[in-house]
């Protein structure tokens, strides 16, 4: 739990400060809501997620994968197109090394 809470740090947003991420940029909400190898729902969230917030905007559908494509997570993130969810927990947690985000249009994941 270390490691996940050391890396997700350079990525937290406090909501009721306004503090920002790196580089100025607003930090990604994620929720992580399927284990795939245990076979079981699960809630893993960032600091920043806000459940009320969520229901506010877009979410977009991603899967955490290692480098032999075996799928590890799938979960929601307030964006489509940032790692967070997989600097701040598959990463260090798992060793996944790819974040695959669902087309909505076409509804198949594409790495990022």
């Amino acid at each position: 739990m270390d490691a996940w809470r050391r890396c997700t740090e350079c990525f937290a947003l406090d909501n009721k400060t306004g503090a920002r991420g790196p580089l100025g940029r607003i930090s990604t909400m994620w929720k992580i809501t399927r284990d795939c190898l245990e076979g079981k729902t699960v809630r893993i969230e960032s600091r920043t997620w806000d459940e009320e917030k969520a229901k506010t905007v877009p979410l977009y559908r991603f899967r955490l994968l290692d480098d032999d494509g075996i799928h590890y997570y799938y979960g929601v993130s307030t964006s489509d197109s940032s790692f967070a969810p997989l600097d701040g927990y598959g990463a260090p947690n798992d060793g996944c090394t790819l974040i695959e985000y669902r087309n909505a249009k076409t509804r198949k994941y594409e790495a990022l």
